[in-house]
């Protein structure tokens, strides 16, 4: 009952009760407000005091004391059943009364303590009828509202022993949300939410919504409040509105206010690739650019970094070229991919609008030294090039050379390279003279010249309207080694198989007679070279063998049981197995070894196709391939 008459206590009446408990007799000072509240005559007050202030003698007993009288116990329980009885009968009434009653208040044009007193005690101070009330009450109840502290302190989330959570609805927030759009009260309004810290995702919720109801430069002052609820939001109820309140503060020249209420709302939404998280940054990000300007890029480009950092790719070989083939066109479906393209857009934005000039654009971008960032910058030059920038950028060795700015180099090269200053473009074709600065490790020494020969090949692919000296060398190239492939065209070349590799086919294994099988897998290793033939491999080969000719690898399972080490123990065992049931006809048997070595010693695919080859690019970044 305390819960249920607490809310509509006066401060007064909360102030009387906090002095009596300090004398150790708030509980009756509790009973003596609901009753007022109530209206009960004095009779029954008395016997509410006589019934609840003994129960706690009622409920211990001293030490080994004999049980109390049933008869007592039965008279004080039916004081008990009396006192419950005449309360529920006047709340009863109270609600039968209210509605009428709020219906009048709401309407009082002047209203004064007189009709704070009957809100107070008239009316149940339940959702609903609170709710009716704050949502039709006339402004002029701001002040009385404010002074007897319904504006305080929302109901607080509740989270259960199984971690559910449940919460209730601040009715008096609807009020407010009403009086943030009167221009006299908006003041008001924002130092009461500002000084609420609150996790009722009600409370946010109308938060955002009165600020939205406010003047920008109104709002903007709480934009650290609302930022700090989304910060503090879990993904499945972040305040709903935030980026009506962002196009709100942008379109009133907010910018930093917006700004702050961005930053947490990318970081909020869920990491899966749901509609919330790409809402995030599709919906978003064209609401921000051009005014947010290089203070709003320097913050997609922080979220991308922390991602980044998140996935573990902290140095400057990102291995984007893997994960993001071309910066323009997608996939946009991690969450990374979604922030490179909101990156590329809001830069291609300040650029096309005047925001900011391409130069401090790439230089806010660069500033962190991973790939992705430089080959958004090189697209954005590409897109709009800036002689001198261009010039900068085409003519530096360090770019021209790294593999994962291969692709938009070439797309710079494409547009700038025929405008550049001649010395620039001497520079360009004295590196391609020197040739590669890095051969595979396992390349002989004899077949270098042919290597460079092929790097230089590509390399002129990518410069348009060459001079004719290199003309000449570049059709000399392509007549000893064919045209090589669009730099621009999706990504070929060596191709290599997914999973694992074995030295010999399954075929070539059989085609051995018993003695060359038996030495080549007593003197086979494997060389380090990543993607290269594996023990693994061989294993599955071997197995497949076993299973084609069973009756030979029964004859040899002694010698090849001695070759054990060469496989993965379980791999061995089940091809050798697999071997002695083939040649004993167990169908069965057969079946479920099958699918034994497989699940052992192949990739597994849960849910797709595996792939048969996966695609690495060319050039001078094997290195990263191979972490890839």
């Amino acid at each position: 009952m305390h819960e249920v008459f607490d809310p509509m206590l006066t401060r007064d009446a909360k102030a009387e009760i906090a002095e009596a408990g300090r004398k150790n007799e708030s509980h009756r000072a509790k009973i003596e407000a609901a009753a007022e509240i109530l209206g009960l005559d004095e009779p029954t007050l008395e016997l509410w005091l006589e019934y609840a202030l003994s129960l706690h003698t009622l409920a211990h007993r001293a030490g080994l004391a004999g049980p109390r009288d049933v008869a007592e116990f039965r008279d004080h329980f039916a004081k008990g059943q009396s006192v419950l009885l005449a309360v529920l009968r006047r709340l009863r009434t109270i609600y039968i009364e209210a509605r009428p009653i709020v219906q009048e208040l709401a309407a009082v044009r002047s209203p004064t303590k007189e009709h704070m007193k009957r809100l107070r005690n008239r009316v149940p101070h339940s959702t609903v009828m609170l709710g009716e009330f704050f949502s039709t009450a006339r402004l002029a109840w701001f002040p009385l509202l404010r002074e007897e502290g319904y504006f305080e302190n929302p109901p607080p989330l509740e989270v259960d022993e199984e971690g559910r959570v449940a919460f209730a609805e601040w009715s008096a927030a609807r009020f407010l949300v009403r009086a943030a759009a009167a221009d006299e009260l908006q003041d008001d309004v924002v130092e009461i939410l500002s000084a609420i810290d609150t996790d009722n995702p009600d409370a946010r919720d109308k938060t955002v919504e009165a600020a939205l109801a406010m003047t920008p430069a109104r709002a903007a002052r709480l934009a650290a409040r609302i930022a700090a609820y989304i910060a503090g939001s879990d993904t499945w109820w972040t305040p709903r509105h935030s980026e009506e309140l962002v196009t709100h503060l942008i379109g009133g020249g907010e910018v930093a206010a917006a700004l702050e209420i961005t930053r947490p709302l990318p970081a909020a939404a869920p990491r899966t690739a749901d509609w919330r998280m790409r809402h995030a940054f599709t919906d978003l990000v064209p609401k921000l650019f051009p005014a947010a300007g290089l203070e709003g890029l320097a913050l997609l480009r922080d979220l991308l970094a922390a991602e980044l950092t998140a996935e573990g790719r902290e140095s400057a070989n990102d291995l984007s070229t893997i994960w993001r083939e071309s910066i323009a066109g997608g996939p946009d479906i991690r969450r990374r991919d979604l922030i490179v393209t909101a990156l590329n857009n809001a830069a291609e934005a300040l650029i096309a609008c005047g925001t900011a000039t391409l130069r401090h654009v790439v230089e806010t971008l660069v500033s962190d030294e991973r790939a992705i960032f430089s080959r958004i910058a090189l697209h954005l030059i590409a897109n709009h090039p800036e002689p001198d920038l261009a010039a900068e950028w085409l003519g530096n060795d360090a770019v021209f050379r790294n593999f994962a700015l291969q692709r938009e180099y070439t797309e710079l090269a494409q547009v700038a390279f025929p405008e550049l200053d001649p010395g620039v473009k001497e520079e360009i074709f004295a590196w391609i003279e020197h040739g590669p600065t890095w051969r595979p490790r396992d390349l002989p020494e004899h077949e270098f010249d042919e290597y460079d020969a092929q790097w230089r090949l590509r390399e002129l692919r990518r410069l348009p309207e060459r001079p004719q000296e290199w003309q000449q060398r570049f059709d000399e190239l392509v007549a000893r080694f064919g045209e090589p492939a669009d730099p621009l065209g999706p990504r070929i070349g060596r191709a290599v198989r997914s999973g694992t590799r074995s030295p010999k086919s399954k075929q070539e294994l059989l085609e051995l007679s018993d003695e060359e099988l038996i030495d080549f897998l007593g003197t086979w290793e494997p060389d380090d070279e990543w993607f290269g033939p594996s023990v693994e491999g061989l294993a599955n080969e071997l197995r497949d063998a076993a299973i084609g000719e069973p009756q030979r690898f029964s004859r040899l399972l002694p010698q090849l049981g001695e070759m054990a080490n060469r496989c993965t123990h379980e791999t061995s065992c089940t091809a050798f197995r697999r071997s002695r049931e083939t040649a004993a006809g167990s169908s069965g048997s057969r079946s479920s070894s099958s699918r034994a070595g497989s699940s052992t010693c192949r990739p597994v695919w849960k849910g797709v196709t595996p792939p048969t080859t996966v695609s690495i690019p060319g050039g001078s970044g094997r290195d990263s391939r191979s972490r890839a």
